[in-house]
């Protein structure tokens, strides 16, 4: 009698041991990350099999993959194949990489890998599904390399990205269709290295070649006249402690002392001050009464709350306000916020003086308008 039924396993690695084990299924019959081991219900990543009876009973298997989705769309599949062959109809067993896979669907299955076994949070995940939309396909075959080295370099650089940006996203669609090619699937898509495409840019912070140069007056001026009462707090921080973007985006109120003028680099959950070294920095009078005004109109936030938050979490893109700010000034040049601390290094004596005279206006080669 021929066999019509296909099912699933996984091998899976628990207490050291390698072992075949039964994966937990949804109510809809997709396996889940668990397996179930003595009764109990285990989360234990590891490698789906599809196993079934050919003709003559012989047991097989085929490997399916670490993707849940993937290993459930091919048992389907199978099933399907061996339901036919069971009612009499011709069937032939092709391999995975004969067919044409729906782009759609291999970017699902490549999205909740990296959701359920790398840990990306839905914003990194929504990121990726948004810059692989860009390829406008029906399917992953469909795809050529020409494409993605020079369609997809075009459409990032029409959108004004950064080279950083740009060198960045190409990196994550190299990895996409890397990942395409990986044995286990046998999928079909075009081989594209990441020398194929832009080259990579100076490491960020060192745009200026190594020189560290500072800003200049000038150029703190114009900024200044175009900033948001926001950004101005923002560079005036950044002026006045010479601190880095994470060190700044990490502060919280408790790590000021108004009193004695001095911001407390320290470690607190998610940040880890460079080189694991915390350090207090004394600023000026100015930007202490900047920074009361600000927490008198932010309502007084506790110690905890951070200092300059982005709907109530840490802000991750001040460097696109700086960027704008600096477009709309019409300052040329690399604009970056490490410069900020490359500018405040060389008036750490005029901190220190600030601190004794009040003569703020000591902190900044011309002074810089409220």
């Amino acid at each position: 009698m021929p066999h019509r039924k296909a099912w699933l396993t996984k091998r899976v690695k628990l207490d050291g041991v390698w072992r075949t084990a039964a994966p937990v299924l949804t109510q809809a019959g997709v396996p889940t990350e668990k397996v179930l081991v003595e009764g109990a219900k285990r989360v234990a990543p590891g490698t789906f099999v599809v196993e079934y009876y050919d003709r003559q009973g012989r047991r097989c298997r085929k490997t399916a993959g670490t993707n849940a989705i993937i290993a459930f769309k091919q048992l389907k599949h199978l099933q399907r194949k061996l339901e036919d062959q069971a009612d009499g109809h011709e069937v032939r067993f092709e391999s995975a990489s004969s067919r044409k896979h729906p782009f759609k669907v291999a970017v699902d299955a490549y999205v909740s890998e990296l959701r359920d076994i790398r840990g990306l949070t839905e914003k990194s995940i929504r990121g990726i599904e948004q810059l692989l939309a860009v390829f406008e396909v029906a399917y992953l075959e469909d795809l050529t390399k020409e494409d993605v080295i020079r369609g997809l370099i075009a459409k990032l650089a029409a959108k004004e990205y950064s080279k950083q940006t740009i060198f960045d996203r190409f990196a994550k669609v190299v990895s996409f269709l890397k990942w395409c090619r990986d044995p286990e699937r046998g999928w079909s898509a075009p081989v594209v290295r990441l020398k194929d495409g832009p080259p990579r840019p100076r490491r960020k912070g060192n745009s200026d070649g190594g020189r560290k140069q500072p800003y200049s007056a000038a150029d703190m001026n114009a900024l200044f006249k175009v900033s948001t009462a926001q950004e101005k707090l923002w560079w005036l921080f950044l002026l006045h402690t010479g601190c880095r973007e994470g060190e700044m985006t990490h502060a919280t109120w408790g790590d000021l002392d108004l009193r004695t003028r001095e911001f407390h680099v320290t470690f607190k959950e998610g940040f880890t001050p460079k080189d694991r070294e915390e350090r207090t920095v004394p600023f000026g009078q100015e930007l202490c009464d900047a920074l009361k005004a600000h927490k008198q109109a932010s309502g007084n936030p506790p110690d905890d709350a951070l200092l300059f938050p982005h709907n109530g979490k840490v802000h991750r893109h001040i460097i696109r306000n700086l960027k704008q700010c600096a477009r709309v000034a019409g300052l040329r040049g690399d604009w970056y916020l490490h410069r900020f601390r490359h500018t405040f290094a060389p008036r750490k004596y005029a901190v220190y003086r600030s601190r004794q005279s009040d003569e703020s206006e000591l902190l900044l080669p011309g002074r810089v308008p409220s």
